[in-house]
């Protein structure tokens, strides 16, 4: 089947298989279990055929519907599952079983043929552990396979493992030989340019205690006091007039004119 790394032919055979036997147990399983009563080994086994035909049935459904359910992880993680449900059946189902399989339990059950029932429910049981057995070495060489055939293709290609562009492309492979080549180095291209001094221009510190003042600007000039104004000489009063006699009064009183300072 495309898709799937199970040949057809055995996967069926024996998946069919497993799914056949279960369905045989589960009835025989229901049965004992019905008469012996307080017994746990047959519904066990009664729940182990049922998780039985759940998953072989559905490895059979995906096989020819879902190939991708059906890769080795999946199939291993199942077959393991089951096998250990079967291995814990056939050990309970023997221990509880052998105290009525005993020449007296069996004369005692004639009637009902529980004993046949129980050598019967047994047997299936029993193929189907050494069927899980032989699915489960089968799972688990496929997936070592697969998981070295995985590692050993990547470890081929220096890439990891993913397919080249040559290759995706459909480009015809190119053979190579093994050795070791010198590295080459690609030179960068020189341009004629001058060199640029990229480097800051260092700034002088002030020493400590010499603290560099900014310049002052000069000191106002000196203006010439001008000569203080010249005294004038006081002119001398002018000169007093003569006095004109003033008539006399109708009180005949004369007063004489004086001259204003």
């Amino acid at each position: 089947m495309a898709g799937s790394v199970w040949p057809s032919i055995p996967f069926i055979a024996l998946r069919g298989a497993q799914v056949f036997f279960a369905i045989i147990v589960l009835g025989l399983s229901g049965y004992v279990g019905d008469q012996l009563g307080d017994y746990w080994s047959p519904w066990f086994s009664l729940v182990t055929a049922i998780f039985t035909l759940i998953g072989s049935g559905g490895l059979i459904a995906a096989f020819f519907l879902a190939p991708a359910f059906t890769a080795p992880l999946i199939t291993l993680g199942i077959d393991a599952f089951l096998w250990l449900f079967w291995l814990i059946s056939l050990a309970g189902f023997a221990d509880q079983a052998s105290p009525v399989l005993n020449i007296g339990s069996c004369d005692y059950f004639i009637a009902s043929n529980i004993c046949g029932s129980i050598k019967g429910n047994m047997a299936m049981i029993v193929f189907e552990f050494l069927l899980f057995l032989a699915t489960l070495g089968f799972s688990g060489w496929l997936f070592y396979r697969e998981r070295t055939s995985k590692g050993g293709a990547a470890g081929a290609n220096p890439e990891g493992g993913h397919a080249s562009a040559g290759a995706i492309a459909g480009a015809p492979p190119v053979a190579t030989t093994l050795g070791t080549y010198p590295i080459q180095q690609q030179q960068p291209p020189v341009f004629n340019q001058p060199p640029v001094d990229n480097a800051p221009t260092p700034v002088p510190f002030p020493q400590e205690g010499q603290y560099q003042y900014p310049p002052q600007s000069p000191p106002p000039q000196q203006y010439t006091q001008s000569p203080p104004p010249q005294q004038y000489t006081q002119s001398p009063p002018p000169q007093g007039y003569p006095e004109m006699p003033v008539p006399a009064g109708p009180q005949g009183y004369q007063q004489p004119y004086q001259q204003q300072q």
